[in-house]
């Protein structure tokens, strides 16, 4: 009997990861050694010398530190599907076993692994048999490479991603992970986290539910308590030449920057709204809290600065998404937190290289008054043109079928069903 095709895709996936891993930690390894042994090269640091055993246990340790957190990260996404699913219908995320909606089974331990389960079920439930949605595992792969991203561009780079802080000289996962740097290990936590929740945020939007106000007060005092209690989650003054009363303290140094960011993610999230606002598919009003709210979310973790950088590239990406939208296909949206969600994980990539290069006339940790005329103007501008374009009526259509010409760039008919909640039984961390 032949193989089931989802069993030979995993197959295959298992014999290329653990081709890769040993490419990566003997091969390589070995032609550096070689490299090293007949082309000698004259170096001033005597830790870079490493013998074939040393780097092939470096290598090593590289190769299972990755794994680590991209599956600590499927495993965080995996939580993540259950909040989606059981936040706006006012269900516990912690006291209801996982179940299939079809049927009503509990799911066991050995088919909740993120990602793996749905491959090895083949996307069926084990029971019934009913089909579960795609979405499940594309968000535990997507929190996973979230996580790894922020990994590799932010944690063991040394914060080369980072502003104002320096980078540290000895980077990679011996030096940063296991001689802890409990500073980077804390930013890339606490970064994490506001992206997770922003993540999860998106996706409520998409299938068209408000958000809890409780479940935004609790994310929102959590993002504002952990740089209180560790003020270096904070990277951005306030502004430049702070009096000394903001230096003097640090804690109250960091409660200044939060309200600004808070006050400066209400004025921009107020803009989005207003530019990019759709109906809300239960209700008919307007979503009011969901740009605002996200904004919020960045000023108080990021900063007022970042919250403008931000601004400007969702609307970018705003634009565009719209464009692609009447030209390519109709329907062809995205909610506008997701958009939020990319720019801000855009610009985590190029933190540093934003503040540093455009700081002659873009807001950074020497920022003054004069420095918002540009960042408004480009809001003010790119906010007018995206609430043009979702005037605009739409290129390609259904015929015989009248356009409304309502498309927004904030809107997205993403369907979940009834899919599988794919959460974390109860007693399972």
């Amino acid at each position: 009997m032949s193989p089931s095709p989802h069993r030979k895709w995993l197959r295959i996936a298992s014999v290329t990861l653990a081709l890769g891993l040993i490419v990566y930690m003997i091969v390589l390894p070995a032609v550096d050694a070689a490299r090293q042994r007949f082309q000698p090269q004259p170096t001033m640091r005597v830790l870079e010398d490493l013998s074939f055993a040393e780097q092939a246990r470096v290598r090593t340790a590289e190769a299972f530190t990755a794994i680590w957190f991209f599956a600590v990260g499927a495993a965080i996404g995996s939580f993540l599907n259950v909040v989606v699913y059981r936040l706006p219908r006012r269900q516990s995320l912690v006291w209801q076993r996982s179940h299939c909606p079809a049927c009503g089974g509990a799911i066991a331990g050995r088919d909740n692994l993120p990602i793996l389960s749905y491959l090895l079920l083949g996307g069926r439930c084990r029971a019934c048999r009913a089909p579960i949605s795609f979405r499940y595992p594309l968000v535990e792969l997507t929190t996973a490479a979230l996580f790894l991203l922020l990994y590799l561009v932010q944690l063991i780079s040394g914060g080369a991603n980072l502003p104002v802080r320096d980078p540290n000289h000895y980077r990679g996962v011996v030096w940063i992970i296991f001689y802890t740097k409990w500073d980077l290990v804390g930013l890339y936590f606490y970064h994490g986290y506001l992206f997770c929740v922003l993540f999860a945020w998106a996706l409520i939007q998409a299938d068209g539910h408000r958000m809890p106000g409780r479940a935004q007060l609790i994310a929102l005092v959590i993002a504002v308590a952990a740089p209180l209690v560790w003020p270096h989650l904070l990277l951005v003054p306030l502004v430049h030449e702070v009096p000394s009363a903001l230096t003097a303290n640090p804690r109250f140094a960091a409660l200044a920057s939060i309200a600004a960011g808070s006050v400066c993610g209400l004025v921009v999230g107020g803009w989005l709204r207003w530019c990019c606002s759709r109906p809300s598919l239960d209700t008919g009003s307007p979503i009011a809290d969901d740009p605002m709210i996200g904004c919020v979310l960045l000023g108080v973790g990021l900063g007022w600065q970042a919250v403008l950088s931000i601004a400007v590239g969702a609307l970018v990406l705003g634009c565009l998404t719209a464009l692609g939208s009447r030209w390519i296909r109709r329907g062809w949206q995205i909610p506008m937190l997701g958009i939020l969600f990319a720019a801000a994980l855009l610009h985590q990539i190029v933190w540093r290289v934003g503040v540093h290069h455009a700081a002659p006339w873009w807001p950074g940790p020497d920022s003054g008054i004069v420095h918002l005329l540009v960042p408004v103007g480009c809001l003010l501008l790119l906010g007018l043109a995206a609430r043009r374009l979702r005037r605009l009526p739409d290129r390609v259509s259904d015929p015989g079928v009248s356009d409304p010409g309502v498309s927004d760039l904030g809107d997205v008919s993403a369907e979940v069903g009834d899919g599988w909640d794919g959460g974390i039984p109860d007693g399972e961390p």
